[in-house]
């Protein structure tokens, strides 16, 4: 099945035609004048015309730089944090800020996207797959003072993932789906073993490939939370009325204060485990600074306004904003394609509404969308060089399987594609088929974006496929009841065509050479040198 287009996110410099090029960490590079933004200036090259390829090259290039000690990083949320237990969280806000202040016993990297040692130094495993050990850093202590430990780990997956009166938002990665055998399927978890206060053993049901990426899951103090959990009270713990002093991790920052409404200041950890090349103590910044603005607007306006230091600049913004980055000191990074994936799916349920005893969707409709022939038809009838030229003003790629090319080796780029062509999509003509495809706006379910902005896309790219042209003008969300969706299996016949609303790029105040200049992203983006050139840059 095929995605319409995987959207650009983007931590790159951009700077014009030599955009193509691997550009080395030279004055000369930071002194590069920004043209204006043209179409051809501000288009995003294709993934076919080299862009990851440049990305990848970028990564092997880089190298890391000791920093200086202090200053603040301050950013715009779009909301409150929701709780400050990570645990529970399941809010791009609250995780976003509180997990600063936990870690895994491994972390992906968020240059090489390979798996790196967190709060275990070392692990082996069977080669089953099924065994995994893990040899724990003896140099670590909480936020209090209190050492960590093997004991902690087996809190943390017994007492709080695995307990079912806790709504703990990473158990699904750790339940495994199985055939037993007798050949029906079976869920279970995984069993921890202490060997010592600083090794502990995981078993598995079955094998899993990204076990070792699971593992990032934060570890929670046993000696703070046990007695919460044990008095059934858990998921009360740490919720944003909590003094900050009390919320105890390992990670490099701690909540200093929480001002409902205006900002979340985090304090640097003086105590944190993690040391530079030269053996000092991580991270380099002070504090990092959360103002809550009440939409992407006003956090743009608080950008160019020089109150923050970082933006996620979306797509449709992109041309506007890309002329002011000279005069107001700061510069667009393109980080490549997006993880995230906006898709249209078919309502394949067969059952009814127990209340109305309607079915879910109507008969005609899920013969339709059951139809092999028919979801090919509707996937060649879209062109995607279209969506991404008119609605995402070039800033796009073409992706053609559920997994972003971001992934790595998760990635396969020999799936088969779908491609733009009319001729195929008639091809479904026999049977009303056609009609059918014609009127597919309408029969969608959509995934990550609103209805009404999925709809004109398939629209205008269908139009253009017939020859029409066809203007963008703003489209109110209509007020729909969203009806269950039935996944089936087998090729994602349930999904025709994937996409991602909006490209997403990143601004950072101030201007540096650009192969030097990757921003280490989550909590790694506190402690590279990079970050500390940025603020000691802004002019604020």
């Amino acid at each position: 099945m095929a995605l319409l287009a995987l959207v650009s996110m983007a931590l790159v410099t951009a700077c014009g035609d030599d955009d193509d090029e691997v550009v080395p960490a030279t004055e000369e590079a930071t002194a590069a004048a920004t043209p204006e933004a043209t179409a051809e200036a501000t288009a995003e090259p294709r993934a076919e015309d080299g862009r990851l390829e440049q990305l990848q090259a970028n990564a092997s290039a880089f190298g890391y730089q000791i920093g200086k000690r202090g200053g603040t990083l301050t950013s715009a949320i779009l909301s409150d944090p929701l709780t400050f237990n990570l645990a529970i969280a399941t809010d791009a806000t609250s995780s976003g800020v509180v997990g600063y202040l936990f870690e895994g016993l491994t972390e992906v990297s968020w240059l090489t996207n390979e798996v790196e040692p967190g709060l275990a130094e070392s692990w082996e495993n069977s080669d089953d797959g099924l065994s995994w050990t893990f040899r724990l850093r003896e140099d670590v202590r909480w936020h209090d003072g209190e050492p960590f430990t093997a004991q902690d780990v087996a809190f943390t997956f017994d007492r709080i993932i695995y307990n079912d009166d806790i709504p703990a938002s990473s158990r699904p990665a750790f339940t495994f789906r199985y055939l037993n055998d007798e050949g029906a399927w079976e869920e279970a978890g995984m069993s921890v073993e202490l060997i010592d206060d600083y090794t502990v053993r995981f078993v598995l049901p079955v094998p899993f490939a990204p076990f070792l990426r699971a593992m990032g899951t934060a570890i929670y103090p046993k000696h703070i939370l046990e007695q919460a959990v044990s008095d059934g009270v858990f998921a009360e713990t740490w919720g944003i009325e909590t003094p900050p002093e009390e919320i105890i991790g390992t990670g490099p920052f701690t909540i200093e204060t929480y001002e409902p409404g205006e900002r979340v200041v985090l304090r640097r950890n003086p105590n944190y485990w993690l040391t530079d090349g030269e053996g000092e103590q991580l991270p380099y910044l002070d504090s990092l600074v959360h103002i809550i603005v009440p939409d992407i607007e006003a956090a743009l306006a608080a950008f160019r306004a020089g109150e923050t230091d970082v933006f996620g600049l979306p797509g449709r913004d992109y041309a506007e904003v890309y002329s002011f980055q000279q005069e107001e000191n700061f510069t667009i990074h393109r980080r490549g394609p997006g993880f995230g994936t906006t898709f249209l799916t078919f309502n394949q349920n067969p059952g009814t509404n127990p209340e109305t005893g309607e079915p879910y969707v109507a008969p005609e409709k899920l013969a339709w969308f059951q139809n092999a022939e028919f979801r090919r038809a509707v996937s060649h009838a879209i062109n995607r060089d279209v969506i991404i030229e008119e609605a995402f003003d070039g800033l796009g790629y073409p992706q053609w399987g559920p997994i972003s090319p971001s992934a790595g080796d998760f990635h396969n780029p020999e799936v088969r594609r779908y491609e733009y062509d009319p001729a195929a999509a008639m091809a479904a003509k026999a049977g009303g088929k056609a009609a059918a495809t014609k009127r597919v706006a309408s029969m969608i379910s959509v995934g990550h974006l609103p209805l009404q902005g999925m709809k004109l896309l398939v629209r205008m790219a269908m139009s253009r496929s017939r020859g029409e042209s066809m203007t963008r003008q703003a489209t109110t969300p209509a007020a729909l009841q969203p009806r269950p969706i039935l996944m089936v299996s087998a090729c994602l016949p349930w999904a025709p065509a994937f996409l991602n609303s909006a490209s997403t790029l990143n601004a950072t105040r101030g201007r540096y050479p650009r192969s030097s200049s990757m921003v280490k992203m989550g909590k790694n983006m506190a402690m590279g040198g990079s970050i500390t050139a940025i603020t000691q840059a802004s002019p604020r």
